[in-house]
């Protein structure tokens, strides 16, 4: 059997209509077309109905999701419940002191830092001092670098003996 290839386009001389068909030119209104309506009634469902509680739950399915009352603990439940209870609060009591023992020592070693620091700035100062005696020809290009720097020196021991000294 053989079949015959057909041009793409109509054959010559066939007119098509153009625009729409006449019965869908025609506007449409309340009483000639229907507004659109889902199938069913307004698309709600079963289970639906069941959460507003207008329809009752089938009985299987109820059952397969009753809630039991809850069961009482028994003493020994209830005792131990009470000493994980006190133990989880003192361990957190416990944590709470560490953590303020640490804030402490934290203050105490930044007090120990500065001290040193601070001595170390004064010794540096006197260094500084010790070459101002020198006559201003015996001073070399390194000796002029740590004098310019005596202003940033001195600024930084006022700002370290404030924090020292309350």
């Amino acid at each position: 059997m053989a079949f015959q290839d057909r041009p793409a386009t109509p054959r010559p001389g066939a007119k098509r209509k153009t625009g729409l068909p006449e019965d869908a030119a025609a506007p449409a209104t309340s009483a000639s077309a229907p507004a659109y309506r889902p199938r069913g009634d307004g698309g709600s469902s079963l289970v639906a109905a069941m959460m507003r509680g207008e329809v009752e739950a089938p009985q299987e399915m109820a059952d397969r999701w009753s809630v039991e009352p809850a069961k009482q603990l028994e003493d020994w439940e209830v005792r131990k419940l009470e000493r994980e209870r006190k133990k989880a609060q003192e361990q957190k009591e416990q944590e709470e002191k560490e953590k303020e023992k640490q804030a402490i020592r934290n203050v105490e070693q930044a007090e120990k830092d500065n001290k040193k620091k601070l001595k170390a700035l004064k010794q540096q100062l006197a260094e500084l001092e010790a070459l101002k005696d020198k006559e201003w020809d015996e001073l070399t290009e390194e000796d002029e670098e740590r004098l310019e720097g005596e202003c940033d020196l001195r600024e930084q021991i006022s700002i370290l003996e404030k924090k020292v000294q309350p």
